[in-house]
Parts: structure tokens; sequence; C-alpha cells
């Protein structure tokens, strides 16, 4: 019933923006600002840009991965300090254990509300808590409590209930310098030090002119913290770096250089974000001062990680990228997001029978997709860093698909985020609960089961 009930409620909605329904990437007018050499050929499937991009390899064959001892600590640390880090796990099973859900409080709490929401989840230490961003249309800021029992359950009224910290806020009214463009969204956001990090893109940036991403507010108290940014970080744009943040984990921050990692990917217009996953080292201490990054994974249009029209299991033109985690013990880096997996075309839903995503734009034939992860191998990112391998080279070892115990049927992943102390990683469903009208997001967790913790 959700697909249909789903369906039905986004085309009547009272003038529900293209920016809120699943898959809108671009409408009539959106094709009209984009110069005609880039336009969508609307006798064909494929836009004619994507349609000549080269054929990828596959991912290198399992047995040469691991043919040079799989993965090895780095020098850089002592045995004393961490654990030897294990080689990358081949199943999701070996890495993560599904514990449970909760879900988020209903109606209209401060300036917003989750319907429609649950995107750039960040945890909090000092709270055991999770900052969230809500309605789309609003991108205010709310902090949730995690419930202390975690209920395994597909029946949804059995689950616990967060309660509200901190009611919804808006903060990007309030960042001195926004990056140039209309409908700007958070694409991420991140606790360091007390701070809370954020950063943000323009969903459609159809000239590819947002330089800047990353904001800071200098305390955790969202309606009074001194906030300041955008800040620009590297020389790719915002399209490239503008979204999901994650921690390295100890083991790895001297070898690769850093100790949080930014990215973005996937976004409308793809020619200014990277086509699969990506990710870049930063030091969130040195915004404002520094503008460099460390760049381990991105896809630039003209070395994509798989053609934008194409059926294949690693990208194209449905697929969406919302999280990164690195696995602690593990060589195993984790993108988080939902990959379309039938005949992929763009126009209209109805041309390819997706009633799961009805906007204009990309589509996998039935409305046929799934939540998907991309584990990388840390070892490339060392060799990235090294410069014997460009960004685009590497390429997941493989790629899994994740199963939830509620389903969506648009299949839209808004965040994850880690809590180092218990090694409990939340990801949030978007419009995973309906009430009424409103679809809400429900928070899954899962725990790490390598042994790092």
């Amino acid at each position: 019933m959700v697909p249909q009930r789903y369906g039905l409620f986004l085309l009547v909605s009272l003038g529900v923006s293209a920016s809120i329904l699943p898959g809108a990437c671009s409408s009539e007018q959106d094709q009209s600002t984009i110069p005609i050499s880039k336009r969508a050929n609307r006798d064909q499937s494929i836009p004619p840009d994507i349609e000549k991009s080269p054929q990828s390899p596959g991912p290198a064959p399992k047995q040469e991965r691991d043919g040079a001892g799989g993965c090895h600590k780095p020098a850089a640390s002592t045995q004393s300090e961490h654990r030897k880090p294990q080689p990358p796990a081949r199943t999701l099973e070996d890495l993560l254990e599904y514990v449970g859900a909760f879900r988020v409080p209903e109606g209209k709490i401060g300036v917003s509300t989750f319907a429609y929401g649950g995107t750039a989840l960040a945890f909090n230490p000092a709270n055991n808590s999770l900052f969230v961003v809500g309605h789309d249309w609003d991108q205010a800021v709310a902090e949730i409590t995690i419930p202390d029992t975690i209920v395994k359950s597909k029946q949804l009224n059995t689950l616990p209930t967060a309660k509200v910290l901190q009611p919804f806020v808006r903060i990007l009214p309030r960042v001195p310098s926004l990056p140039p463009g209309e409908n700007l969204k958070i694409g991420g956001l991140l606790v360091v030090d007390e701070q809370l990090i954020g950063s943000a893109y323009v969903y459609y940036d159809a000239a590819g002119k947002a330089a800047t991403s990353h904001f800071r507010l200098h305390a955790l108290k969202l309606s009074s913290a001194k906030v300041d940014g955008a800040f620009r970080l590297g020389d790719l744009g915002g399209g490239f770096v503008g979204g999901y943040m994650a921690p390295i984990p100890k083991e790895w921050q001297v070898t690769l250089g850093a100790r949080y990692v930014t990215g973005q990917a996937a976004l409308c217009v793809i020619g200014r974000t990277s086509s699969g996953p990506a990710a870049f080292g930063f030091d969130p201490a040195l915004l404002g001062s520094a503008t460099s990054i460390t760049p381990y994974v991105y896809y630039p249009l003209k070395h994509p990680l798989a053609p934008m029209g194409t059926k294949n299991a690693f990208f194209n033109g449905t697929t969406e990228i919302n999280g990164v985690f690195f696995v602690p013990g593990s060589c195993s880096v984790l993108f988080f997001g939902s990959h379309g997996t039938d005949e992929i075309g763009y126009g209209e839903a109805d041309a390819f029978h997706d009633k799961n995503r009805p906007s204009k734009g990309y589509h996998s034939r039935n409305g046929r997709y799934q939540y998907q992860i991309w584990a990388y191998n840390v070892l490339d990112f060392i060799a990235v860093k090294s410069n014997t391998k460009s960004p685009w080279q590497i390429r997941p070892y493989d790629v899994w698909r994740l199963t939830l115990p509620t389903d969506e049927a648009g299949k839209h992943i808004g965040g994850v985020a880690f809590d180092s102390q218990t090694g409990r990683l939340y990801v949030s469903q978007k419009g995973a609960v309906w009430t009424g009208y409103e679809p809400l997001p429900l928070i899954h967790v899962f725990r790490v089961t390598n042994g790092s913790n």
C-alpha cells in the first residue's frame, strides 16, 4: 500500500516543488537553463553527453585485492595503541549487526517538522543524541535523544520514540556568506570539539558557481550559537565536498593525513559533482584559514564510476549517496545510499512504469531500486594520497544490498552517524513511517561486529 499512497499524495499535493519529490533532478524549466549541448534529448532515454561516457572497468578481482597480504596496519601507528585492522570484509554481516530502530516525534517542533526530513545525521556524544535536518523545505536542525531501549521489530507501533532536546532551528539564514544559488540544502552535520560543523549545497547549480560549502556553529546550542562561513574547501566546488561528513578512525589518521572526511556525489547537474562516491580529508579547525583538502576518491564526469544511463551495479542516474562510515578496526570504508537496478532512462516516470520515484528525471524501469552500500578498501585511499593512483582509478571492492525491516518504495537514505564508544551506527531511512499524508524518517541502529568494540 505504501507505494500507491506515496505516489498519489505526491501527485496531488499542494504545489510541492520538485526539490522535495524523490528522484526529482530536473523539470522542464530546469532543462531550459542548461546549454543546448547538455540538454536531454527528448527522443532518447539518455542525454547525449552521458550516453557517450566510456565504459568503466569492473572491480579488481578479489584474489588480487587480498593477494598482497590484505590490509596491514599503517607503520605510523603502534600496536599498543590500536588493534591491527582486519582485511576488507566480504559481506555486510561481517561488519554490521542489525540491532533495531526507533521513531522520531510527530508534529511541528519549533519551526519545522520531521516530515519529508531525516537528513544529515550527526552524533553528539555529550548527550548521546542525534542532530537531524527536518522538512526539506525548511532545512532546519533539531536535536533528539537516542532511546535507552532499541527494539527490533517490524511493527512500527512497538518501536520507541525519541524525545526532543532542541526543537528545529533554521541555521542557514544565519550563515554570513552562503553559497550562491537558490534552494540551498544542508548536506551534512558533524560534531567536533563541542562545535557543530555543517555543509551546504545548491540543489540545482546548473552553472556550477557554488564554490563555498562549509559552515560552523561555535557551540551546540542551535538557537544562540555564533555561526560563521560559508568556507571554501579545495578547488573542485561545493558539488564535490558539500555533503556527508564522518570521522576517520585513529588508526588511519596519520597515514591519511586527516581526522575527518567530507564529500558529495550524485547531485542534479552531474558535471558539478562526483559520478560515484567521493571523500576528501579535511580539518574542521582550519575552516576559514585554509582551504586545502586531501582527495581519496571522486569521479569527475569524464571518469565516472559507471556510465550514467546504463544498468550496472555501481552508478547511474538514479544513484543517491548520502553517508560515509569508516569501520573501526577494519580496512573497509562504506558509503550508504540507493541505486536503480533495472533498465535506466531519463524522462517522465510513467514512461518507465515507475510509481516509486514519480518526478521527471532518471528512472529505473518498473520502479526497481535498492538501498545500497559501496565498500572501499582504505589502502586504495592511501594509494591516492601517495599519488600512486588517481582518485577516479580506485573502485569499490564490492557493493552490497542493504535490507531494512521496513520498506519505503523510493529507497531514500537520509544519512548515517557513528558512536565510537558503543560501536553503534545510526542510519536514517526517509519516508518509512506514514502519519496521515506525511512521511517521517525511521532511525535504524546497527552494531559493529568486527571485534573493534
